[in-house]
């Protein structure tokens, strides 16, 4: 947490991490599948919205970032979510983590304030939900039969 968005914030990890492994275990824990469904878009709207609102009040950032906890975890457990749904949900794991360190590169050689950096860490983390509501729920989706290094 204490990267590029947040440089400004001092202690950035420490107004963050708390609040987000909280938030984890509750909704691992003690959220219905039903209530995530409905609350995984908004949990990717709000995280979307305080990621702008950190490049336009650095000043509140301890605060958006503590927010960001919890919303966060709502991201991260639907990136999870959604990596499960897919039919090869190991190819899209590994593709995912390369397109992410891939996407790294621009982001440092951007300048470190510009809007456009916390604008397209947004427009990603919008593109969650919408990717999740394209695939078949994992539980009525059959297997298939074979396996492979990438199953």
């Amino acid at each position: 947490m204490d990267g590029l968005l947040a440089a400004d914030v001092v202690n950035a990890s420490a107004a963050f991490l708390p609040i987000h492994v909280a938030a984890l275990i509750v909704l691992g824990l003690f959220c219905p599948r039903q209530m995530f469904s409905r609350l995984m878009p908004a949990g990717c709207l709000t995280t979307a919205v305080l990621t702008l609102l950190l490049f336009f009040k650095p000043s509140a950032g301890s605060w958006i970032l503590a927010c960001m906890g919890a919303s966060g975890a709502v991201v991260a457990i639907a990136a999870c979510v959604t990596l499960c749904q897919s039919p090869r949900p190991l190819l899209c794991a590994a593709v995912g983590l390369v397109v992410g360190n891939l996407l790294v590169l621009p982001v440092l050689l951007w300048p470190l304030n510009s809007f456009w950096l916390f604008a397209a860490v947004a427009v990603f983390l919008i593109a969650i939900p919408v990717l999740a509501g394209h695939l078949p729920d994992p539980e009525s989706t059959e297997l298939p039969d074979e396996t492979g290094p990438w199953h």
